[in-house]
């Protein structure tokens, strides 16, 4: 699983989508074509870090927190451990 730090990091980045989600739903309130199209774009954003999550998830189970020659993290070595 995943350390505390990483587990509150997760938390963090889903609560501040969840209050961007809520935000802009309460902005269209009288209008459903809007929610409806908040509900779809904000549904298919979690999703998104939903699989995310569990891509890098797996990675750090396969290659540990630091990762290896093998198996870095995001892929973008600016964002790798030293």
């Amino acid at each position: 699983g995943l350390g505390p730090y990483e587990a509150r990091e997760r938390a963090d980045v889903f609560r501040r989508f969840n209050i961007q989600m809520v935000e802009e739903m309460a902005m269209v309130e009288n209008d459903t074509k809007a929610r409806a199209a908040v509900y779809k774009r904000t549904s298919a954003m979690l999703s998104e870090i939903i699989t995310e999550d569990r891509e890098h998830l797996s990675l750090i189970q396969r290659h540990g927190w630091q990762g290896t020659e093998e198996g870095k993290h995001t892929g973008n070595m600016a964002d790798e451990p030293e």
